[in-house]
């Protein structure tokens, strides 16, 4: 049975046992040098390097390569927008970095050699209009959104001046008028066709080219009943044989015939009686000066846009030389 001074010693023993073991060695650990994220590249750009070499296509947006300092998306408060590390907003749009002069100009040189020079005849914009009459406009934008597509790209508006076009006659430029409505512009002359039925750009284009086309020839095909069924309300300018005035100064002379006889001043009755037959129709009196020059001034008066004070003096002479030149004596 041990004893206490027995269990003692031999805890004395084995501590001096372990005091004067030697340690062991272990190998010496190696030092290695810590990773080191390297500094984005646009800090190392020069102001004078090949820009299109960096960015030669387009491509979405690298902040470690553009060296400028951009900031793109909402600021908080107390705030400036964000930078352009890790900037989703600068990401999802598109960029123009491809397209810088440099880049323009060495792209243009590049495909001089697949072009042709300016025809010297088309010297100036006149010269265009008359050789290329229809002139195309379409928008491109640049936004924020799902698709890189535009809703309002696809519209596509055709201009053409209505004198461009080769009309065979009058009838069929007035036609055309008729089927174009308020899409004609009468101060300018000029025809827009403005079309975004089709979901593409291309497909509006060769629709607004289908739409002049049959527009063109559908104004110069001729249907019998445009003229049978055409009313004075329908005329385009003023038309003198079917107008009423007609009617009127023909029964005028009518009754000039009758009182010949009954008037002692026949000066102007005369005048008239020996310019007409005794059994005179309405085809005659188109003939008769004061006729031709009342039925001039009223054309004039009634086709131009906006009356002017001296087409309003020249109607109202011709029609005091017609009507109440002198004293006319008109039984009822």
């Amino acid at each position: 049975m041990l004893t206490s001074s027995r269990i003692c010693l031999l805890h004395a023993r084995s501590s001096a046992h372990y005091l004067i073991s030697p340690k062991p060695e272990f190998p010496e650990a190696v030092s290695r040098p810590k990773n080191r994220i390297p500094k984005p590249r646009s800090e190392y750009m020069k102001p004078d390097q090949d820009w299109p070499s960096v960015w030669p296509t387009s491509r979405s947006f690298n902040a470690t390569v553009i060296p400028l300092p951009i900031r793109q998306g909402y600021p908080a408060k107390h705030s400036v927008p964000p930078w352009k590390h890790a900037n989703a907003e600068l990401i999802k749009i598109p960029n123009f970095f491809h397209l810088t002069p440099p880049a323009v100009e060495r792209h243009c040189k590049a495909i001089q050699k697949f072009t042709t020079k300016w025809p010297e005849e088309l010297h100036s914009n006149e010269m265009c209009k008359i050789h290329f009459p229809v002139e195309i406009t379409t928008s491109d934008y640049c936004f924020s959104g799902p698709s890189i597509r535009h809703p309002e790209a696809r519209v596509v508006t055709l201009k053409v001046h209505i004198t461009s076009l080769p009309f065979p006659d009058l009838r069929s430029k007035r036609k055309l008028k008729k089927l174009v409505g308020d899409r004609l512009n009468d101060d300018t002359g000029f025809l827009t066709l403005v079309c975004d039925r089709c979901p593409t750009r291309k497909q509006n284009t060769d629709y607004a080219l289908y739409l002049l086309t049959v527009l063109f020839h559908e104004s110069c095909a001729f249907e019998e009943w445009e003229e049978s069924e055409k009313l004075e309300e329908d005329e385009e300018e003023f038309v003198w044989k079917k107008n009423a005035v007609r009617e009127n100064v023909y029964k005028l002379f009518q009754k000039i015939k009758q009182c010949t006889s009954q008037t002692d001043d026949q000066s102007f009755l005369k005048t008239i009686s020996d310019e007409l037959n005794v059994d005179f129709n309405i085809e005659d009196i188109d003939n008769i000066n004061v006729v031709e020059e009342y039925r001039e001034a009223l054309k004039t008066l009634v086709d131009a846009p906006k009356p002017t004070q001296q087409l309003n003096e020249d109607f109202k002479s011709a029609s005091l030389k017609l009507f109440f030149n002198k004293k006319v004596c008109l039984s009822s």
